[in-house]
């Protein structure tokens, strides 16, 4: 399922396009596509991964985390895992914006720390899913231009605060058959009780160099990746209408309480309201 909505603000300009995508994708690498617009996407799956052509920089990418682009900045997807993937799409003229410095420099960063991936903090990510919650039910139901460009410039401004205060942790990134072991022993097993040890020893690592390549590589801890994917299982279960309880358990989470506080803090809302929202 691909839904969009085009707004026009400014006449003589083009239209900002919002693109809503849900699609059950296999392992694979999509076409590289060339752009005349700037690029902002907000993650709502797990799995997905950008390419960057010129500088063959890999970027990982979960739940919530943000990726833009400007238009000399070449690039595919890379679909990690198979199955369901959402995300949002936001294309922007780059006549927009032209007297704003710190959106120009979002898009058009040439210095040596450039980085085409933010990943919030939990306050921020709980924000930006708030926010593509709201570009996605705009866009599937009475489409108000005026709402969706609000919520463009809600958006801008999160990535331009952040982007000031960047770290560049992803670069030049060929993930170590240590770590692809490690994601998949956690997507084969995060419905069980499984520990960072466990982890480990399916890697055939310690627990320290564990953690270190899950630093380095994906961004966060062994322990916040698997939760994540538990996370993402769940919201996918719970978009399928199951209930709170058997998508906590489904998922892995041992705890209905600590699920639910988990949810809400990564989604803005508790399990029970979002699943309501796909009834």
């Amino acid at each position: 399922m691909i839904e969009e909505y085009k707004v026009r603000i400014f006449k003589g300009i083009r239209e900002i396009i919002f693109r809503y995508v849900q699609v059950d994708f296999p392992i694979m690498d999509t076409d590289t596509v060339i752009y005349d617009s700037y690029k902002l996407n907000i993650m709502l799956s797990n799995g997905l991964a950008a390419v960057l052509s010129d500088r063959s920089d890999i970027y990982n990418s979960f739940l919530g985390d943000l990726l833009f682009f400007g238009p000399s900045e070449i690039h595919h997807g890379r679909i990690l895992r198979q199955g369901i993937h959402r995300y949002i799409e936001i294309f922007i003229p780059t006549e927009y914006f032209p007297d704003f410095k710190s959106y120009d420099e979002l898009f058009n960063d040439k210095s040596d720390t450039r980085t085409n991936i933010l990943s919030p903090a939990p306050k921020e990510r709980a924000v930006i899913l708030s926010i593509a919650e709201k570009i996605i039910n705009t866009i599937k139901g009475s489409p108000d231009s005026v709402s969706l460009f609000s919520c463009l410039i809600e958006l801008l401004k999160i990535c331009t605060c952040l982007y000031e205060n960047k770290e560049k942790s992803y670069m030049n990134q060929n993930i170590p058959p240590t770590l692809q072991n490690a994601v998949g022993f956690i997507q084969e097993n995060f419905s069980e009780n499984i520990q960072i040890v466990d982890i480990a020893d399916a890697s055939n690592c310690s627990t320290s160099y564990l953690s270190r390549i899950f630093k380095k590589y994906l961004g966060r801890s062994p322990y916040g990746y698997l939760t994540e994917y538990r996370l993402f299982v769940a919201e996918k279960l719970l978009r399928n209408q199951y209930s709170v309880t058997d998508a906590a358990s489904m998922s892995g989470f041992c705890d209905s309480s600590v699920f639910i506080k988990r949810f809400k803090k990564s989604f803005g809302t508790t399990p029970l309201k979002y699943k309501e929202l796909y009834k």
